[in-house]
């Protein structure tokens, strides 16, 4: 059998079973039909091999080394799906029937103060996207990104420490840091992805976070990642922070976690009293400015 690299086809099948549907993808030495028939997968003689990926909960890999047609069964649904629908199902009920369904609006158009979705006649304003400096569809931006894809290409393929780190995300990186007036920066995917990959790195056991009860989700979710002492003071009350501090007065790091801008709220964290707290119990703060950098206060840092 030749290896993968030498097979010069490959060919995508669906097939479509009761509630199975299986995404059959071949390696073949001559291009071939695969077809279906009642609750079987038939396949020429000309196959080399075949993975097939169900939906679902099931996952089955085959090989067949040169063989006279074969088939093989499509499986049905298990049990153990079938409840999980109905779960899913009830929870999804109870979803709508509390008013709390949410659909996606599709937008067609560019990003900005106004914007054009599908059910809508004519423009609507936008007061919900973070595009705080309008540079989402800034003609610069796009002539700047336009020129970065011919010479970067559109991805890296791969993860950044293997070879995923181009020139052009070090030097954003350096402009980054220089802005802030840090010695470095780490460029993420997103701010979700920022808060993501930053706790559980940096706290331990021997450390404990405390943060504002009305931080960001994505904050939120990133320090369940970690696994120090997790402690929430009330949103911008300084006497609530001053006694979580003194709780955890004896941990190895103290971190102090707040939004400077709360998105939700469009409220502002107090920094100034939350810096002088640090300083008395030795803690450090972490400020998540996603909804403040670039325009938020004399020089947007």
């Amino acid at each position: 059998m030749p290896s993968k690299a030498t097979i010069p086809s490959v060919h995508l099948v669906s097939a479509t079973n009761g509630w199975t549907v299986a995404y059959i993808v071949c390696y073949v030495a001559n291009s071939f039909e695969v077809t279906a028939t009642g609750d079987q997968i038939v396949c020429p003689a000309s196959l080399y091999c075949i993975s097939a990926v169900w939906t679902g909960m099931h996952h089955r890999e085959i090989s067949v080394f040169l063989r006279p047609a074969i088939s093989f069964p499509i499986r049905h649904q298990s049990h153990a799906r079938s409840h999980l629908k109905q779960i899913l199902g009830e929870e999804l009920n109870s979803i709508q029937a509390a008013g709390t369904w949410k659909n996606e609006r599709i937008i067609t158009s560019m990003q900005g103060v106004t914007i054009t979705a599908e059910g809508s006649q004519g423009e609507l304003l936008n007061f919900c996207a973070n595009n705080y400096l309008g540079l989402s569809s800034h003609p610069e931006i796009i002539e700047a990104s336009q020129k970065a894809l011919k010479e970067f290409g559109a991805g890296l393929s791969s993860v950044r420490f293997i070879c995923g780190t181009q020139s052009l995300h070090k030097e954003l990186e350096s402009k980054v840091a220089q802005f802030h007036g840090r010695s470095d920066a780490i460029l993420y995917p997103s701010c979700f992805d920022a808060n993501a990959g930053l706790f559980e790195a940096l706290v331990t056991p021997d450390d404990a976070i405390i943060s504002d009860e009305l931080n960001h989700a994505s904050i939120i979710d990133g320090i369940r990642l970690c696994k120090g002492k997790k402690l929430r003071y009330k949103h911008r009350d300084m006497a609530d922070l001053d006694l979580k501090l003194q709780e955890v007065k004896d941990t190895r790091l103290k971190f102090i976690v707040t939004d400077g801008v709360f998105s939700m709220d469009g409220n502002v964290a107090p920094l100034p009293d939350i810096c002088k707290l640090a300083e008395k119990y030795e803690a450090l703060t972490i400020v998540d400015e996603a909804h403040a950098t670039g325009f938020f206060g004399r020089t947007g840092r």
